[in-house]
């Protein structure tokens, strides 16, 4: 689910949902002021942040998820990860996205979804069980200490930068927000490993983006 905005004015409303242009947004998002587009302003990523957050946890925890994917593939469905968006889209640069100083996860809300303060960070449960899945065929799978590294390497190595490949490619789009609430990585951190490896998958960007704290830059 994603917040979409249009450039303009919406004021704050204690009780109600934003509305732009006609278009829904998330149950939860709380109205925010669209500033312009000059400048970034944290207020409107850190509602859909939040709004996304409880709506992962309310209806795709981690091991809930595990259990829906085992299930419909048993079943004989195909299962496809990602979003199928493939219009061209440019990631936006590290500084576009909030900081920890803009938003931060709130540790309630993981304990709710079923992660434990140990398996957060550099044993982030969404990371392991990403990597279990798809690098059973590795000689040696990442493991999610070694991606908590490889991420925050400013020169990753070979092998580090396959597992980053691994997580932009793989991982779906609410294990790329329960990352985030698990404390593996912060949003800036993750786009500028994105960056980094220079791993542009269109999908990706767009669903990144969403998070931009510029909502002009990001539709």
């Amino acid at each position: 689910t994603h917040l979409l905005a249009l450039p303009g004015d919406v004021s704050p409303q204690p009780d109600l949902p934003v509305t732009a242009g006609g278009i829904a947004p998330h149950p939860l998002a709380i109205g925010a002021r669209i500033e312009p587009a000059t400048s970034y302003t944290s207020a409107p990523a850190a509602w859909k942040i939040l709004a996304m957050a409880h709506e992962i946890v309310e209806h795709y925890g981690p091991r809930e998820e595990e259990e829906r994917i085992a299930e419909l593939r048993r079943s004989g469905m195909e299962v496809v990860f990602g979003d199928p968006e493939d219009r061209p889209c440019d990631l936006l640069p590290p500084e576009a996205f909030p900081t920890p100083e803009d938003v931060r996860p709130d540790p309630g809300l993981r304990r709710r979804g079923g992660t434990p303060d140990e398996e957060t960070g550099p044993n982030s449960h969404a990371v392991y069980w990403r990597f279990f899945s798809s690098c059973a065929g590795w000689p040696v799978p990442p493991t999610p200490r070694e991606f908590y590294d490889a991420i925050r390497e400013e020169n990753p190595s070979r092998r580090q930068r396959a597992v980053l490949r691994t997580w932009f490619r793989e991982a779906t789009n609410s294990e790329i927000l329960w990352g985030w609430i698990e404390e593996a990585y912060t949003w800036p951190m993750l786009v500028a490993a994105v960056h980094r490896i220079g791993y542009h998958r269109n999908a990706l960007n767009h669903y990144l983006n969403g998070f931009a704290r510029q909502r002009n830059h990001a539709l």
